[in-house]
């Protein structure tokens, strides 16, 4: 394969300018010195001494000239004439503003060392930080190597050996795969959201909230506690943004005018109604296991979580009228519709009014 590229580099090319400031281009890219390549004129033309801008060690502005010569032998007339393209770009590269700091030739003639070494003095004399002149031994080597194969297969036409290949994924098949993996994690991703902004334009039927404790408690060790949630909805809908709810034990367990409040009132939910092993229906809701123990049911105790709203928040400083019915269970005792509070959001601050015909 080496040769193949190295007669592939004499004549390959040749009349192709474009293809051969590509090929360099790619080259140079390759190169972890070289950064920012880009060419003077993607589609060629008139470049004053410049086919290729770059910035080397990330800071030093680099100008970059391809001097190819058709049917390269190598003779001393082809390496006379590479010498001097060299020489050209290089006074019209210096004269271009802003002045460039390095210089990189590309030519397809083998130079000897003593000839790279003059050229390179030459060009350091007239003011540059580094010059480096890059023949076609140096392409070849450059374009047989595993970071060189895509570029020579898109330039040269050359296919991959099967030691080649070897090599190659050797080097760059974690990182195929890698890009593989991720990229089956954002088509993923995409159908995930597809499916959530389809879903999303349902209308919500059920909302459930679970709290998880650290560990499992007896009844009798849970005290007093409070439960609350807000739901904030993306756009005010009939004038609601937001709903507060939640659950406490024993709500009603401050109000000294509740006719039902007993004399000692228990904190948590001991004592607090065990459910028997009946199946769901809408017209007796339930938890969804049985409690491990049947315990004694106090009176006027709520067996379901989620028995009040505290509060809707109302936009427009307007109350919302609208009932929402939300019912709670008592021993002995039908379902009860609870009574509402409604949220009004005046100047930022949140007020509580409650609803007109419920006591």
């Amino acid at each position: 394969m080496p040769y193949e590229t190295d007669e592939r580099l004499k004549s390959y090319l040749d009349t192709n300018q474009l293809g051969r400031e590509q090929l360099c281009r790619d080259v140079l890219s390759v190169d972890p010195r070289f950064g920012e390549v880009t060419p003077r004129h993607p589609r060629g033309g008139p470049d004053g001494g410049r086919d290729l801008e770059a910035r080397y060690r990330q800071r030093h502005l680099t100008f970059g000239a391809v001097g190819f010569i058709n049917q390269a032998t190598d003779s001393s007339e082809n390496r006379r004439a590479a010498r001097a393209k060299f020489q050209s770009d290089l006074r019209r590269a210096l004269s271009a503003e802003p002045k460039p700091e390095c210089f990189v030739f590309f030519t397809n003639i083998n130079l000897s060392v003593t000839e790279k070494d003059e050229l390179v003095k030459s060009a350091l004399a007239k003011g540059l930080t580094y010059c480096e002149v890059m023949d076609r031994e140096r392409l070849r080597i450059a374009l047989d190597g595993p970071d060189g194969f895509s570029a020579r297969y898109q330039h040269l036409g050359l296919p991959l050996s099967e030691a080649e290949q070897a090599s190659f994924f050797a080097k760059w098949g974690d990182d195929i795969q890698g890009v593989v993996s991720s990229g089956f994690a954002r088509v993923d991703s995409t159908l995930r959201r597809l499916l959530f902004l389809q879903e999303a334009s349902s209308v919500l039927s059920e909302f459930v909230i679970f709290f998880e404790l650290d560990r499992t408690y007896a009844a009798e060790e849970i005290g007093h506690f409070r439960a609350f949630c807000y739901m904030h909805l993306k756009e005010p809908k009939h004038g609601i943004f937001g709903i507060l709810f939640g659950s406490s034990d024993r709500a009603n367990r401050m109000r000294e005018d509740w006719p039902g409040k007993p004399k000692e009132d228990e904190p948590g939910i001991a004592g607090i109604g065990g459910v028997a092993d009946v199946a769901q229906d809408r017209e007796q809701p339930r938890l969804d296991r049985p409690a491990a123990k049947r315990v004694e049911m106090a009176e006027r105790a709520k067996i379901t979580f989620l028995h009040r709203v505290v509060g809707i928040a109302a936009a427009a400083q307007q109350i919302t009228r609208q009932r929402v019915d939300i019912v709670e269970v008592r021993k002995g005792e039908r379902f009860e519709t609870l009574r509402l509070a409604a949220l009004a959001q005046v100047n930022y601050a949140t007020r509580h009014h409650r609803i007109p015909g419920h006591p």
